[in-house]
């Protein structure tokens, strides 16, 4: 359980770092010069995914509650947003972005809801719980920074945008159906 806290607490410090203590961010560039700070900054990520992936393998299973069967159909379907939310994100200059402001922080949150619905065990508690609470606190924090104000987004073609986001979201969605055996463990669904 140490290494998972570890690695989630280290993950989710390290990306509230610019929202949260703006003026340590740019001392800290000014300092070791922008290289450098992403350097260190990917650096510390890629240290707290490891611990994360860890401490996760290290940890038992330990039920806490047996969720119902259907809840993992609704897990599914609910996977789908959230992968439409992370892709439009990612993707410059679209509607869901100019509107929503911070789509893959809510994709994370969705994620995370919807991984907490069918998995009923410590460490999955543990893990999406926080990524559920990170992903709310990230976004009030970029809020407050920004002065709650989504970033301007402009598109001159805002409904192929849209179509590119839903499109290459719904790939992304199938994408992990399909990967989910191989980075888990456990297939989405049983056949």
């Amino acid at each position: 359980m140490f290494l998972l806290l570890m690695g989630l607490l280290l993950f989710m410090l390290l990306h509230l770092l610019p929202a949260t203590a703006p003026a340590a961010r740019a001392r800290l560039i000014a300092q070791l010069g922008l290289g450098a700070y992403k350097g260190l900054f990917a650096l510390g990520i890629v240290a707290g995914l490891v611990l994360i992936v860890l401490g996760w393998q290290a940890m038992t299973p330990l039920a806490l509650w047996n969720p119902p069967y259907g809840l993992r159909h609704l897990t599914i379907l609910l996977m789908w947003p959230a992968a439409v939310l992370v892709v439009a994100g990612n993707l410059p200059a679209n509607p869901i972005r100019a509107k929503l402001g911070h789509p893959m922080l809510m994709g994370v949150g969705t994620w995370a809801l919807a991984h907490l619905l069918a998995n009923g065990e410590l460490r999955s508690l543990l893990l999406f719980g926080a990524f559920a609470i990170w992903s709310f606190v990230a976004i009030r924090a970029i809020k407050r920074r920004d002065g709650g104000k989504p970033p301007a987004v402009q598109t001159a073609h805002p409904l192929r945008a849209m179509a590119v986001v839903i499109i290459a979201g719904t790939v992304l969605w199938l994408a992990l159906i399909w990967a989910h055996p191989w980075f888990t463990g456990r297939p989405v669904i049983a056949i």
